[in-house]
């Protein structure tokens, strides 16, 4: 985004109220214009018209005449404007100005899904002083010839699905993590048990042997 510190920008515009900030800054390609165009893509419903208001202002101040930057519109791959010349719209720097452009965005499937609604805009071999293509401001605004906005099938947001996979997915963590704890506990339990036996067989075995030498002794002792 580039912006310009320019002199008093006019902003009575019949039918637009827009922010002053909008025509203060624009989007601008630079030393990329010659590698691709500098495009939007809106997400829309399909099957109604929309209208795009572009909003342009001349500032940067080394262009003072027509001819030195000129640009192609091309809105859903169509051409809107072959040869936009600002300097040409209003005949002067810091006025802004405003285009209307309407498209219809069919909707072959007739199910009212989301579709992209491409906006592009691209230098002109023409220009004299500068290859590049701008936009200070963009509005879409959905028509209807019906005066409904509402479309036949709206889409269900994704968001309440990922949701519910998350809790899902907490729940058998939980469980998982429940059993594995148990496991571990029985293990340990077990071989404390076992531990426990081995130590007390190894005791009364070591007695027996003591014991039964003891016998033998004393047998020996009233033999003699």
């Amino acid at each position: 985004m580039t912006q310009f510190s320019m002199p008093s920008i006019f902003l009575t515009l019949h039918g637009s109220v827009v922010s002053s900030l909008t025509y203060k800054t624009q989007r601008s390609m630079g030393k990329q214009s010659k590698d691709y165009n500098l495009t939007w893509m809106l997400p829309v419903d399909s099957g109604f018209y929309y209208m795009l208001r572009l909003h342009f202002c001349n500032i940067i101040p080394q262009c003072n005449k027509t001819g030195q930057v000129v640009f192609r519109i091309f809105i859903n791959n169509h051409t809107f404007e072959q040869e936009a010349d600002l300097f040409n719209w209003t005949q002067d720097s810091a006025y802004p100005v405003f285009k209307d452009y309407i498209v219809f965005v069919h909707d072959p499937d007739a199910n009212g899904k989301k579709r992209d609604l491409w906006l592009a805009t691209q230098p002109s071999p023409i220009s004299e002083l500068y290859l590049d293509a701008y936009l200070n401001g963009l509005e879409a605004f959905k028509l209807s010839m019906n005066r409904s906005l509402v479309i036949p099938n709206p889409e269900v947001c994704n968001t309440g699905i990922a949701i519910k996979e998350n809790k899902k997915k907490t729940l058998y963590a939980m469980i998982i993590g429940g059993i594995g704890g148990t496991l571990v506990f029985v293990t340990i339990f077990f071989y404390s048990c076992l531990s426990t036996n081995t130590i007390q067989t190894q005791r009364c075995y070591w007695w027996q042997v003591i014991r039964a030498r003891c016998q033998h002794c004393t047998y020996r002792c009233e033999s003699y």
